[in-house]
């Protein structure tokens, strides 16, 4: 059933015809380019399984990583993982999973530029966004990762409105993969060795309407982001909002996800490949500044 664009929220319709809006996009915008990309869960486990194959993890050690990921504790498994690999097998193997050559961008990459933003967060490794940026601006995507936080502290403070929207790649690339941000250690190294990064993002969320995009609402690298950035994400005047499937947060949830983080949810009725995550974006796209 296609999404009653009549029912986004006027706030966010606004956001976007002020040049105000911030896609952030997880994991289900790849996707929809291609079914090769993991989740967390197939990702971890993979590389667990793979560990044993190696010989550098004990069967039994997978089964107690495989019980971590069902106990939603992802980051721990991660850690554990990453102690298991050498770091060149490591990179090696994640390069493998996002940086696969017969996967290009898909429409809906390229409408996300389409909304005008004056940048776009994401907290996906692979390159998609870049290449549509390409494939759209002709020319090389302007990428940043945390380390780069100074850079995107000074761009939003002196950007214009003729600059195309650059990437701000929160949990690392694969372009680069030393910046990946994986594991337990990679967090905490992330929130309190890298104060810029911060700023940067409290930044954002308390001046922009940030749209999240391509969660499933128990997404771990989402919760560890809301829960990093809680207390801008209380201080703002506008809420952000998450495009999500009916169903998938009850009515306490929602109260807890506007109350905690300011978010509303905005829900649709999924079909077979999401295509009402598209309609969304193209519809708020006829908004965007001219």
């Amino acid at each position: 059933m296609p999404f009653d664009v009549g029912t986004t929220p006027q706030p966010l319709i606004d956001a976007v015809g002020r040049g105000n809006l911030v896609p952030l996009v997880g994991s289900g915008i790849s996707r929809q380019a291609s079914s090769c990309y993991p989740t967390w869960d197939e990702l971890l486990r993979d590389m667990a399984n793979n560990a044993v194959l190696q010989g550098w993890m004990l069967k039994k050690e997978a089964g107690h990583i495989s019980t971590l990921v069902k106990k939603h504790q992802h980051l721990m498994a991660a850690e554990a993982i990453r102690a298991k690999y050498p770091s060149d097998a490591y990179y090696g193997f994640l390069k493998d999973k996002f940086q696969t050559p017969d996967s290009g961008p898909a429409r809906i990459q390229e409408a996300t530029f389409s909304l005008k933003p004056p940048i776009i967060l994401t907290t996906n490794y692979d390159t998609l966004l870049e290449d549509a940026y390409a494939s759209k601006f002709g020319r090389h995507a302007p990428a940043w990762t945390p380390i780069n936080s100074p850079d995107v502290a000074n761009y939003l403070h002196t950007a214009r409105a003729s600059v195309a929207s650059p990437i701000f790649k929160l949990h690392g690339t694969i372009a680069n993969p030393p910046s990946i941000i994986l594991t337990e250690g990679d967090y905490r190294g992330l929130i309190y060795r890298q104060p810029g990064y911060c700023m940067v993002v409290e930044s954002v969320l308390i001046t922009k309407v940030v749209l999240m995009l391509g969660f499933s609402g128990n997404d771990p690298e989402l919760r560890l982001f809301l829960e990093g950035m809680r207390e801008a994400l209380q201080h703002r005047g506008d809420p952000d909002y998450i495009f999500l499937p009916k169903n998938t947060l009850n009515s306490t949830e929602k109260t807890r996800w506007r109350e905690d983080f300011g978010v509303e949810a905005i829900e649709y009725e999924p079909t077979t490949g999401h295509p009402e995550v598209l309609e969304l974006i193209e519809h708020l796209a006829t908004f965007a500044p001219t």
